[in-house]
């Protein structure tokens, strides 16, 4: 008796599976799982690119997946006719055209795969090719990282803030498909309470990451979100309550989130992104002050090399540390006359921050910090070639970085290779349009190439941006000199109460003496008195107040003394400066002849045999 109910059951599901092929229910499913498949996976794809809401691609499963049950209950109770819908129960199974719809339906299935396939491969192809570097075309999106506002009780603590802002900025930088605004760009915003999607869409990009951190002894909470510009949507926020030493790892999760939630292509492990880390967390946080005191220059120069003294005592293979201190020694006799009491040794300064530099490359060599300190250490001593080398790595670790950008320029400035220099402080005014730095070398680059309308113009948008920016503010009235504009020059130095001419006399060294400058300006005639030294702090007002010869006694003051002149002066009267043998024997002393006989020649020096050489007006 069981056996003949488990036999009747069979057949009665053999009868229902032949009637639901009969009636192609089976064909229909199998279409409407290809073809759904399908849709969803392109509405995926192109929904982040179009700016679609996250809620698109949800809803989308969601609408085939509810669909499916009333595709399969139609094909069940309605068949397709010459004459239009209509219920199976009324037509005739000999007057049925359900094998001709289960043909056509077949060739569905089969075009659908196909396409599904072609898509599967495509889709797994631009995975690889992401992930596999240079060769591969990934999709950059661009991000900017507003600086963290500090929650702490301690208003001290803002430079921690502003270091996490740093250290983040510099992880992402090492995400694939990341195109990440630079420091000097996003801090410009600090402080200020604007809606993210003004902000982004002033930045140029595409998302925004803002974010908090509060920290309370070795407590630490760091707040962040991601911002879509176009409609300020919440891509993906988190909080991290951890312990400070624990921070490290908090850097390198927020990166792999925001990578997950722009669908940037890692192709990287966990540990790769954060590759210098401490153990000595108060050490971290020396570092961190340090760096802050680096960045604002001036009197904290001396104070950061102390603290750093410290930090690499105790952590001596953190690299990081190591490039600030070559920054920091780099540029300190450019800012202090005295250092720990003693005046300071421009030279021995400049060879320890070498030592640093190689220090940092040592034991990280694909810190870009490291690679740009050993690259100012080396142009600074004169080895342009090894120079040369190392700005090539730096700008190859972290093309967007502009302070990178702004001393490779230089560096080619330095060499007078002027068309180069140009070209990379294009490239930085291009990423950072509004950014006074940018602007600023960009300016003093447009005047090396003759363009000099143009770089009081760029000078004039810097000051705009930041009226106390002291780069702009300092050179603008020798550019007004060089352009034959005394009125100018006299007018930007009374400007805001005589403001730029009490910064340029307070920091040149020995004290600039502008009453010289005020006489030749007003067109009354000066001759230098005996031993007067007061033009030495500038070149082009050398040059102004006593011509050919004033000026190359302030190059040969600071070729013997500081021994880090510039050359990259190109004003009318500059092509006949450069044909005198003093310019050439500055020219031979710097080390220059060397390099271009490896590199190639300027346009303004040529060779003339094997040994010899010459210089002036550009050759075309």
């Amino acid at each position: 008796m069981l056996v003949f109910r488990l036999d009747r059951e069979v057949r009665a599901l053999a009868g229902l599976f032949n009637e639901l092929k009969r009636r192609n229910v089976v064909r229909v499913g199998i279409a409407y799982v290809v073809v759904g498949w399908l849709i969803i996976e392109v509405i995926d794809t192109i929904a982040p690119r179009l700016g679609m809401p996250d809620w698109v691609p949800a809803f989308f499963i969601v609408f085939v997946l509810a669909g499916l049950p009333l595709a399969l209950f139609f094909s069940w109770a309605y068949e397709l006719t010459p004459q239009g819908v209509k219920k199976t129960a009324e037509i005739d199974a000999d007057a049925s055209i359900t094998p001709s719809t289960g043909r056509k339906l077949d060739f569905i299935i089969i075009g659908a795969l196909v396409v599904a396939l072609g898509y599967f491969i495509w889709e797994r192809q631009a995975l690889v090719s992401g992930a596999g570097g240079p060769q591969g075309v990934v999709k950059m999106t661009s991000i900017a990282v507003l600086p963290f506002v500090n929650m702490s009780a301690d208003p001290d603590q803002e430079y921690f803030s502003d270091g996490i802002t740093e250290e983040l900025l510099n992880t992402l930088v090492r995400v694939p498909g990341l195109q990440v605004v630079a420091r000097t760009s996003v801090f410009s915003y600090k402080g200020v309470n604007r809606d993210v999607r003004e902000i982004g869409r002033e930045l140029g990009v595409e998302t925004i990451v803002e974010g908090s951190v509060r920290r309370d002894g070795d407590n630490l909470r760091i707040t962040a979100q991601l911002v879509r510009v176009a409609d300020g949507f919440h891509m993906w926020s988190e909080s991290y309550d951890r312990k400070y030493e624990n921070v490290f790892a908090i850097q390198e999760e927020i990166a792999f989130a925001i990578a997950d939630a722009v669908q940037a292509p890692l192709g990287l492990a966990a540990g790769s992104l954060v590759s210098s880390r401490m153990r000595n967390m108060a050490a971290y946080d020396q570092y961190l002050k340090a760096r802050r005191l680096i960045r604002e220059r001036g009197e904290g120069l001396g104070e950061a090399i102390l603290i750093l003294r410290g930090v690499v005592a105790e952590e001596p293979n953190f690299a990081p540390a190591w490039a600030a201190m070559a920054v920091a020694k780099g540029v300190l006799s450019s800012y202090l006359s005295e250092f720990e009491g003693k005046p300071i040794n421009a030279a021995r300064q400049r060879s320890e921050a070498e030592i640093a530099a190689r220090k940092a490359v040592a034991l990280d060599p694909d810190l870009a910090a490291a690679r740009h300190a050993l690259a100012n250490a080396l142009r600074d001593r004169g080895a342009f070639a090894a120079a040369e080398e190392e700005y090539e790595k730096a700008y190859g670790l972290d093309p967007g970085s502009i302070e990178i950008l702004e001393d490779y320029s230089e560096f080619y400035g330095t060499v007078l290779h002027f068309e180069r220099a140009l070209e990379l402080a294009e490239q930085a005014v291009t990423l950072e349009p509004d950014t006074p730095l940018a602007l600023a070398f960009y300016a003093d680059n447009l005047a090396a190439n003759g363009r000099r309308e143009e770089a009081i113009a760029a000078h004039q948008k810097a000051l705009q941006i930041q009226p106390d920016f002291t780069w702009s503010g300092g050179v603008l009235y020798e550019n007004y000199l060089l352009q034959g504009q005394p009125e100018k020059a006299l007018a930007h130095l009374e400007a805001n109460d005589g403001h730029w001419e009490r910064y340029l006399k307070e920091s040149a060294s020995p004290p600039l003496d502008f009453a010289p400058l005020r006489d030749r300006l007003r067109g009354q005639a000066w001759v230098a008195p005996e031993g007067w030294t007061g033009a030495y702090w500038s070149p082009v007002y050398a040059y102004f107040l006593g011509g050919d010869d004033m000026f190359l006694d302030t190059l040969e003051y600071w070729m013997f003394g500081d021994g880090n002149p510039y050359f990259s002066y190109n004003f009318e009267g500059m092509a006949r400066i450069r044909t005198s043998e003093r310019f050439k024997a500055l020219v031979l002393h710097r080390g220059f002849v060397d390099y271009w006989r490896q590199r190639g020649w300027p346009k303004v020096c040529w060779p003339l045999g094997e040994y010899d050489f010459a210089c002036g007006a550009a050759r075309q």
